[in-house]
């Protein structure tokens, strides 16, 4: 039986590896687009190469996590799917998606709805939630030559299992791709039970946006500074 205690602990673990993942494909975007040749300079520190390769290992192991259908994966999507789809619901989901089905009724009763609202009701019983998932698998079937990519790095790269082997290039859009798509899906799941969406974007805290800015412009007014005397 799938306990409402569980399916809240699945969603926040899926939460925290996605939030990983933004928060590193952020840092990546910022490190390898500097605004001006102060910050250039900047990001030649060896820190910031350092960052930028520690930022991918992050976006790629997190990524496996949830995307690479093998069992050791605990938290992948397809297990999630697999029980949401599959075991008995236990009372707590079971009254969650009974109020759904009330909010439902009211919304639909409002009139003028388009195809998009429709599409997007809450979810009130298993089959709306079996055809959901239904079109989230087949969009992550779409990205299986990028998931096929990230799970042989991590396998033979990151792993360190064989380092020596002819490993394939993974491009910052690409992980972007499996980023968003990973943040889509935890969104249309989460918020069509519980009505509530996350905000994978306020990732400020984490940014090193701040620290590029400030070390710029303390190199700034260095070269301001020896130029006058």
């Amino acid at each position: 039986m799938l306990k409402h205690d569980d399916l809240s602990n699945w969603f926040e673990d899926l939460r925290k590896i996605i939030f990983d993942t933004k928060i590193s494909i952020d840092n990546i975007q910022r490190i390898t687009h500097p605004t001006d040749d102060h910050e250039k300079q900047i990001l030649k520190h060896g820190f910031f190469s350092h960052l930028y390769r520690q930022s991918r290992f992050t976006i790629i192991v997190q990524l496996c996590k949830i995307f690479d259908k093998n069992s050791n994966q605990k938290r992948n999507f397809y297990k999630l799917f697999n029980r949401l789809s599959s075991e008995k619901f236990d009372k707590t989901i079971l009254d969650i998606l009974r109020e759904n089905g009330i909010s439902n009724y009211l919304f639909r009763k409002r009139g003028n709805l388009d195809e998009k609202d429709l599409k997007l009701h809450l979810f009130s019983n298993r089959d709306d939630i079996i055809n959901e998932i239904k079109s989230l698998t087949y969009e992550i079937e779409i990205q299986k030559e990028i998931i096929e990519k990230i799970i042989i790095l991590r396998d033979n790269y990151y792993a360190h299992f064989d380092p020596d082997s002819s490993l394939p290039p993974v491009s910052y859009d690409e992980l972007e791709v499996l980023v968003n798509l990973a943040i889509k899906i935890y969104n249309i799941m989460y918020s069509r039970l519980y009505d509530v969406t996350l905000l994978f974007d306020h990732t400020t805290d984490w940014k090193v946006d701040y620290f590029i800015k400030i070390l710029a412009k303390q190199k700034k007014e260095q070269i301001e500074k020896r130029n006058k005397n």
